[in-house]
């Protein structure tokens, strides 16, 4: 897999375990995506399953998943509340 930028860079992407959050967005299910399209082992957890606020849960969580990449795809859209 390539990631566009400054320089291109290869990533190896074989053997490596990602864990995502925000698994039920937009974002999330297009990182799944991508994962999947380039064979990477990818877990999804959607806000349902994981709230990323709670730094406890986070701990077991990952404890359990022991993956190598994670990525937070989690993210707050109630655009009126966030400004207030």
């Amino acid at each position: 897999m390539t990631i566009e930028g400054e320089s291109s860079k290869r990533v190896p992407s074989s053997g490596a375990r990602w864990f995502v959050t925000g698994a039920g967005g937009q974002l999330g299910r297009a990182v799944l995506a991508l994962a999947s399209a380039h064979g990477i082992r990818a877990q999804g957890v959607s806000h349902a399953e994981l709230d990323v606020a709670d730094p406890e849960a986070v701990e077991r969580m990952l404890e359990r998943a022991r993956p190598d990449v994670v990525l937070n795809c989690a993210a707050f859209t109630a655009v009126d509340r966030c400004e207030s």
